[in-house]
């Protein structure tokens, strides 16, 4: 059905309808992604500043902190990638408004039908990258965190 195609009421009704749809999907998008990301990069940030004051207590009292450099290193690796994750979900996220609103405004000249409407999102390569690099986040945290505790504990 083409907009023109409506009465005043349904065309403003339908208006309504697709903005507020997109209002609400475009902020819980935004805050999960945003919300799951922080805690991957506070994670790691914190496993790094609690590992590194760790490290440095141990060297000022002549110690061997040797067996904590790898799991620190994991640590700043999951944070390295978590930030990664930014950089393509921003990238998307203006593609996505931008799309949107373009396609809303050739439905309003009906140039497209209801029907024609598509979202915008990450091809497969897109979304194989954003896996790759939260997996590889999440690995690098969980690992850095079971390396600490078992070194830890052989002390």
């Amino acid at each position: 059905m083409k907009y023109s195609e409506l009465k005043e009421r349904q065309a403003k009704a339908l208006t309504s309808f697709y903005l507020a749809i997109i209002a609400v999907k475009s902020r819980e998008e935004q805050e999960y992604s945003k919300s799951g990301l922080q805690l991957l990069v506070v994670g790691n940030s914190g496993g790094i500043a609690l590992l590194g004051a760790f490290m440095l207590n141990l060297a000022a009292r002549g110690e061997s902190y040797r067996p904590y450099v790898a799991p620190l290193a994991l640590f700043v690796l999951g944070a390295i990638l978590a930030s990664l994750m930014y950089v393509p979900l921003i990238a998307v996220a203006n593609g996505a408004v931008s799309h949107l609103g373009n396609s809303l405004e050739k439905f309003f000249k009906d140039e497209l039908s209801a029907e024609q409407l598509q979202s915008y999102g990450f091809n497969a390569v897109g979304r194989i990258v954003l896996l790759i690099l939260l997996v590889g986040s999440i690995g690098s945290f969980f690992t850095a965190v079971v390396w600490t505790l078992v070194s830890l504990l052989r002390i």
